[in-house]
């Protein structure tokens, strides 16, 4: 266990108390035994050959650059005399002991970056009022001085060279005494940094004696080397931490360039302890085998200055690198590190902010789960205030997210400012172009875009003035203010003509509840029309390739991977699968036109890549066109059918003999989604669960699962944590892409699985969904190789949209007979295939059921119902058109967290083991005498029904059928008998040593010699037990002569004996005139008004620009769509017929959630819930 670590007045103890930077040369210059504190290289041609300097050495060399400052030149004349000198120069030793002198002196020192430009030396030299600079001697900061001078007047000195101080003579040698005390000085300011500049012109940051001195008190008490130079407080900081502890700080060669190899090459020279450095040199070394070792020999590697990359940080600790990180910033100094963690503790992402500061920290909520960094007046080291919200705050702008169960640790996730990132790093600064085009009379608002495009382009959203302009005179008439910003902007952030569109008057720019423009959502908003621009830009002449199947395979993989920067693995592998998003689709169809001689009469649809699914049919398209030929599209029902029949084919599940696990184990999917994490949620709480495998296709699943906890306000505990086994799984793949020895521990372990995962994206057509598919069937697979008495119990969530076009009005609990029934759209379409193979997967006897999901709505009692859902925008509308409409509807919400506890009390009335079928039946009865019929016992909860053997009853039956157990509701079905099985035929089934499990269908007459008919029970869903007839149906098994080891699908099962379906949905409805009253009765203002009334208001909300208080503003046509009358009883009709009652007799019966449970919305006070969430966020300027 590590030593804990000294506080700081022990530190203080041990190296002396630091009130003014001149403490530090002077505490070690006073050391009886001298240790060399700083080392530079002795060459400029070399990295390493250090040259080391004890506190003794430094001392001497600033004592000599004091006498050469004072000796004769005019500004340290008292009657001339300023407070603040600039340093313009690299940072090596000589800027260092210049440094030094002038503070000695008492001078406020302030650092310019050699990167700067002399406009912004200029400003910020203006700002703090300072008129000389001390310059080094390099070719491009002469440049730069020399741009100072053209802007601003100030006295240039040269940089005091080392040279020329180890030459001097001591008797020379003018030594300062202080005649103030250190104490008394500490609150002046020593040393003035900027910021970077990122989003404007760099400021001025200001930090005192005391603000700098808290640094060396951070330090780990190891040698170090950052190569980040002294004008960026985190080289600086760490160069102190170690001279304070008299131990070395290895500065980097400032006349070299930063490469892995010359880095290696200073490592290898000085073998530091430490490396402190930013995340792209740690790139630079893991990526070489000699810097990857040299970090290994480190006690300690750290970063800072930039957010570093989870794999990268991952990487380094697999290597056995102990590695963390330390966070600062110039105005707060150094505020939190996770460095001085365990070893074991391999969140090295997760900082922890210093224990003296955590009161001066405050994280402000920016959305569900990320917040602000502010820190508060009275911090230590704050020596900047942007805000009055809390008075003398400053908001950092820096984003981050909590741990989901580690209290006070935190992970950096990214910055409030904007930037927008070209293809080739280039980073252009949007601010200034847009704050200055905007200035125009005929400009609203002016959006720069191009995110990881060669160059910038520009959305230029209309003034209301020129609304009825041309495009051609208004780009002429806004063109100069254009050119005006360009001509003040770097040349790769410069816009040209042909990259400016020009928007529609009726186009919304997407703004903040305080009218900033969110760029994000303009980019999502308009991505069309970036691509657009972009395109007209590409575009060159019609494509003229005309190849070969095989050669247009190869050009179209070569496009992928060049243009789109997705390496597809293979012509068959599905373009969704693969990365391929909509953006990317629309991107790649233009490649198609562009690269290939297509049929200009040919129309070549917008969904064309999707539609072909992968590269293999899209040239075969591609060819077929050249060709003149038409290709033959398979119907969707076709499609439904093939793969109902691919994936219907099951192995048989082997009953073991052990007994059900001790530690039972449940493999959940979509863990990172709504529905899924509220499950996992319910799982962890749930004692007789010791382990929750949770598949998903996170590149870092731990995180990704623990972090939708956070997001969700879902707390658990470390030891719920360590219940979650968080796997990558790529379910399509077989055995679920996961090695051997997790696929045995969970056939040894696993009782459940539940399958909430599937693509909810709305322009894929059915054929993209087969991944998906042949997921479930996986975990289906998996389900019936457990080494268990009974297969695991498989939950798929369904959804209702498997039957919003059923031909009823009413849809009970049972497959639909007909694939039209779904919404005609791949995710319905693939949810009702998953219905037909769950129920095709019992006839094979696994154990598996499908829930037919309603609408969800938010936490019954956290809220966060997804605001941009169409129910949440339309109520969010009142808060600015004061009013709502009037509408005859009925509602049924049903709260996530309700729906995840419903799931997993199924998912149990399922897992009863099949020995508990044959055992106290009385008990599932609600405590009725149920008379045998004809020697068959009934049981009548709606669950089972089971007809027992020749031992128990039945005798004699025709066609030598003996021992027959049969269970007609589904649960279970199975055959006891002789060894033989079917007795008294010649073409008798052989084989069955004893029992095997089929749908509840009972026997089929077959040519194999199972003759006669079995019974099935009806009214089994009549739990008062008053009707319990016998129906003469002939069922059975088809298709089992001579097969042990997979079982076929019986096609002609009757939907009404399928159990398999339970309709998840809220029975409890309510009418929208009752939620309209309550959400006035909880502070909602508005009047009710006819429909058509409240959309004429949303429509003059849209006019005034009212977007980003009112989004339900961008749903206008959808909500016109769904409830507008349109002035015909066909529309009417159409409504009612849409509306579809979902019967949830048996989800009741076996859920007490959805029995008993408070699920009234409105009279349970859930609106309530949900309305005060909605007024905390929807905050209305």
């Amino acid at each position: 266990m590590a030593s804990p670590r000294p506080t700081p007045e022990q530190l203080v103890q041990k190296f002396g108390r630091l009130n003014v930077l001149d403490d530090l040369i002077r505490s070690r210059a006073a050391d009886v035994v001298q240790e060399p504190i700083l080392a530079y290289p002795k060459s400029p041609h070399h990295a390493g050959s250090y040259e080391y300097y004890t506190g003794q050495d430094l001392d001497g060399l600033i004592d000599k650059a004091v006498h050469t400052l004072v000796s004769g030149d005019s500004f340290w004349k008292p009657q001339t005399r300023k407070s603040t000198i600039a340093l313009l120069t690299l940072s090596d030793i000589n800027m260092v002991v210049t440094f030094f002198a002038l503070s000695r002196l008492g001078f406020t020192v302030m650092m310019l970056s050699p990167r700067l430009s002399g406009d912004a030396c200029a400003t910020l030299l203006e700002t703090v009022g300072c008129d000389t600079v001390i310059y080094g001697d390099t070719p491009g900061i002469r440049a730069t001085l020399g741009d100072i001078l053209r802007h601003k007047l100030v006295s240039c000195v040269p940089m005091i060279s080392k040279t020329s101080l180890d030459n001097m003579k001591e008797t020379e040698i003018l030594v300062v005494r202080r005649n103030q005390s250190a104490h008394d000085r500490q609150n002046q300011i020593a040393l003035i940094l900027h910021s970077s500049g990122s989003t404007g012109n760099p400021k001025p940051l200001f930090l005192s004696h005391k603000a700098i001195m808290t640094h060396p008190l951070r330090g780990p008490g190891f040698t170090s080397f950052n190569p980040l130079p002294w004008y960026h407080l985190h080289g600086l900081s760490t160069a102190f931490q170690a001279m304070w502890m008299r131990r070395t700080a290895f500065m980097w060669n400032a006349a070299l360039p930063l490469t892995a190899d010359s880095v290696v090459a200073a490592l290898e020279d000085a073998l530091p302890e430490s490396v402190v450095t930013v995340p792209y040199m740690l790139q630079l070394l893991a990526n070489s085998p000699r810097g990857l070792a040299l970090l290994r020999q480190c006690k300690l590697v750290a970063y800072g200055g930039a957010p570093c990359p989870d794999e990268l940080g991952d990487l380094l600790v697999e290597q056995g690198i102990h590695f963390g990180s330390m966070l600062g910033l110039t105005e707060a100094g150094l505020v939190a590190e996770s460095t001085s963690r365990p070893r074991e503790d391999k969140f090295w992402n997760y900082v922890q902010f210093f224990e003296n500061i955590r009161p001066y920290v405050w994280m402000k909520p920016i959305s569900d789960s990320l917040y602000e960094c502010v820190y508060l007046a009275g911090h230590p080291a704050l020596t900047a205030s942007n805000s009055d919200d809390p008075p003398g705050s400053f908001h950092s702008k820096d984003v981050f997210a909590p741990h989901p169960i580690l209290p006070h640790r935190w992970k950096y996730v990214t910055r409030l400012d904007d930037r927008i990132n070209l293809v080739n790093g280039e980073k252009v600064l949007p601010l200034p172009i847009e704050g200055h085009i905007k200035q125009h009379p005929l400009i609203h608002e002016a959006v720069v875009v191009g995110v990881g495009k060669a160059a910038p382009g520009l959305l230029v959203f209309r003034n209301e003035k020129a609304a009825h302009i041309p495009d051609g005179e208004y780009l002429e008439a806004i063109w100069p203010i254009i050119s005006e910003a360009n001509a003040t902007a770097e040349q790769f952030s410069q816009i040209s003509r042909d990259m400016v569109s020009l928007l529609p008057i009726t186009s919304v720019c997407p703004r903040t509840d305080k009218g900033s423009m969110i760029r994000a959502q303009v980019n999502l908003k308009y991505a069309d029309v970036i691509d657009n621009i972009y395109a007209k830009v590409e575009k060159v002449a019609e494509g003229s390739l005309a190849l070969g199947i095989n050669e247009t395979v190869s050009v179209l993989l070569d496009l992928c991977r060049s243009e789109l920067g997705i390496p597809i693995s293979s012509a068959e592998s599905s373009f969704f699968a693969e990365g391929v998003d909509s953006l990317k689709a629309i991107h790649l169809r233009r490649l198609v036109l562009r690269t290939f001689k297509l049929d200009g009469s040919t129309e070549v649809s917008q969904n064309i890549v999707f539609d072909m699914g992968n590269i293999a049919e899209l040239a075969k398209y591609i060819c077929a066109v050249q060709n003149g030929e038409t290709i033959a599209v398979k119907s969707d029902e076709s499609v439904m059918t093939d793969l109902i029949e691919k994936y219907s084919v099951f192995h048989q599940h082997v009953p073991q003999a052990e007994p059900l696990p001790k530690a039972k184990s449940v493999i959940l999917t979509g863990a990172t989604g709504s529905i899924g994490v509220h499950t996992l949620f319910e799982l962890l709480n749930d004692e007789t669960i010791s382990t929750v495998f949770c598949l998903t296709r996170r590149a870092s699943p731990l995180e990704g699962v623990l972090q939708s906890l956070i997001d969700r306000r879902l707390s658990i505990t470390p030891a719920q944590a360590d219940k979650i086994v968080a796997l990558n799984s790529p379910l399509d793949q077989p055995d679920l892409g996961l090695p051997e020895e997790i696929i045995h521990q969970m056939q040894d372990s696993v009782t459940q699985i539940i399958h909430t995962a599937w693509p909810v994206n709305f322009n894929l057509p059915l054929s993209q969904y087969e991944p998906h598919i042949r997921g479930l069937y996986n975990l289906i697979q998996l389900s019936l190789s457990v080494r268990q008495p009974d297969p695991a119990v498989v939950m798929f969530c369904s959804s209702i949209s498997t039957a919003l076009n059923h031909s009823s009005n009413t849809v009970l609990e049972e497959p639909l007979d007909s694939f039209s029934s779904a919404l005609d759209m791949g995710y319905g379409q693939s949810k009702l295939i998953g219905e037909r193979i769950v129920s095709n997967a019992r006839r094979a006897g696994a154990r598996s059921y499908s829930l037919r999901i309603g609408q969800v709505s938010g936490h019954s009692k956290k809220g966060l119902w997804n605001d941009s859902e169409a129910m949440p925008l339309m109520i969010r509308s009142a808060l600015t058109l004061k009013a709502l409409p009037q509408l005859d509807t009925t509602c049924s919400w049903l709260p996530v967290d309700k729906l995840a506890a419903t799931i997993l009390e199924l998912a149990k009335a399922c897992s009863v083991p099949s020995d508990e079928f044959r055992c106290d039946v009385s008990a599932r009865t609600n405590g009725h005498s149920v008379a045998p019929v004809n020697g068959v016992q009934n049981e009548v909860n709606g669950s089972t029904h089971e007809v027992h053997g020749a031992a128990n009853g039945i005798h004699d039956v025709p066609n030598g059928v003996n021992g027959a157990t049969h269970e007609t509701n589904g649960i279970a079905h199975e055959v006891n008998g002789p060894s033989n099985g079917v007795n008294g035929h010649s073409n008798g089934i052989n084989g069955f040593s004893s029992s095997i499990n089929w749908i509840a269908n009972g026997f089929k007459e077959t040519a194999n010699g199972i003759n006669g008919s079995t019974h099935e029970t009806n009214g089994a869903n009549d739990v008062d037990g008053t009707s319990y007839g016998l129906n003469g149906t002939t069922n059975g098994i088809n298709g089992v002569n001579g097969h042990s080891d997979e079982a076929a699908p019986n096609s002609t099962t009757s939907p009404t004996t399928d159990d398999t379906i339970y309709n998840v949905c809220n029975s409890r409805e309510f009418t929208w005139s009752a939620l309209l009253s309550s959400l006035q009765s909880n502070g909602f203002q508005f009047e009710t008004v006819p429909f058509e009334e409240w959309l004429q208001k949303l429509r003059e909300s849209e006019a005034r620009g009212e977007e980003h208080k009112n989004p339900a503003i961008k749903l206008i046509d959808h909500y016109e769509s769904v409830h507008g009358q349109k002035n015909t009883s066909q529309a009417h009709e159409s409504a009612k017929h849409a509306q579809k009652t979902f019967v949830t007799e048996k989800a009741e019966r076996d859920s007490v959630t959805l029995r008993n449970d408070r699920l009234r919305i409105i009279e349970d006070g859930i609106l309530n819930c949900y309305a005060r969430d909605w007024l905390t966020r929807w905050v209305v300027d």
